[in-house]
């Protein structure tokens, strides 16, 4: 178990494309034990499919229900919002999240006491938050994967253009996310990924992200160098791009560190907890 810690924070775990709260278990149980409060949201629509019948997960809204970006991060918006003026706070964001706590913090700058990127999309201060998802997307490695991009149908009184549709192939999940990860993780995994919207055009429409907001919150990054699908050598480009206070390396360490490497992401963010305000 983590050893508990004088320095008590609320962190809140934002999950990435595809997941829920559901993929922090191991970790959030760790951060608890270590006595820190632990908030984890589920995004909006996560874990569902776009059947009306279908009613797995616990944010009831559908695929085709969600316009933008912004609307699908707003549950972590309202959960940010919703904390005492004296509270800061430090965000975790996995892959997709990064984007989410990236927006989080350029809207409430006042309330985030540190980012922590984790094998995460992290946007620069200088282009749209989209190109990052876009050079991912149609990179040669992603387009290779059985990993399906699909439109939404949008309801027929809908004037917005619906985002795409990403569902994970058995293939990526086995071998590009999950693959140093257990059996019983993996078989978790396969019943509980859903689709997830993307917002390519909605993202690359967005300006980028200031450097006197977001720029101005301590930032962290924490590399998993086993990294299937967001490759060591795109998160080290990413963090060149960025002025990130500290990296972390996660040895062994898949898609998926809070199942892969509980442990060694809960030490990285308890030594963050320590000297996020250095």
């Amino acid at each position: 178990m983590a050893e508990p810690t004088e320095n008590k924070r609320r962190i809140i775990l934002v999950h990435g494309a595809s997941h829920g709260a559901w993929s922090w278990y191991k970790l959030a149980t760790l951060l608890k034990s270590a006595g820190h409060q632990v908030t984890i949201p589920d995004l909006k629509s996560a874990g569902h499919f776009s059947n009306p019948q279908d009613t797995s997960g616990i944010d009831a809204t559908r695929l085709e229900e969600v316009a933008s970006f912004a609307d699908y991060s707003q549950p972590l918006m309202d959960v940010v919002a919703s904390l005492p003026s004296t509270e800061k706070v430090i965000l975790v964001g996995h892959s997709l999240g990064g984007l989410s706590v990236a927006l989080a913090a350029e809207k409430f700058p006042e309330k985030v006491a540190g980012l922590v990127f984790v094998t995460a999309l992290m946007p620069d201060c200088e282009s749209s938050p989209g190109r990052l998802l876009k050079d991912l997307l149609f990179s040669p490695l992603f387009m290779s994967l059985d990993t399906q991009l699909t439109p939404i149908e949008a309801p027929t009184e809908s004037k917005i253009p619906p985002p795409s549709r990403m569902i994970f192939g058995p293939q990526t999940i086995a071998y590009n996310l999950y693959q140093l990860c257990s059996q019983e993780d993996l078989m978790l995994a396969s019943t509980l990924l859903r689709p997830c919207p993307m917002f390519l055009e909605d993202l690359e429409s967005t300006s980028a992200l200031s450097k006197d907001r977001y720029g101005s919150v301590p930032s962290f990054y924490v590399v998993c160098c086993d990294d299937a699908i967001i490759v060591k050598e795109y998160q080290q480009q990413m963090i060149r791009s960025n002025c990130v206070k500290k990296v972390f390396e996660i040895e062994g360490s898949d898609h998926m560190p809070m199942f892969s490497r509980p442990q060694e992401l809960c030490q990285s963010l308890l030594e963050i907890v320590e000297h996020v305000d250095e």
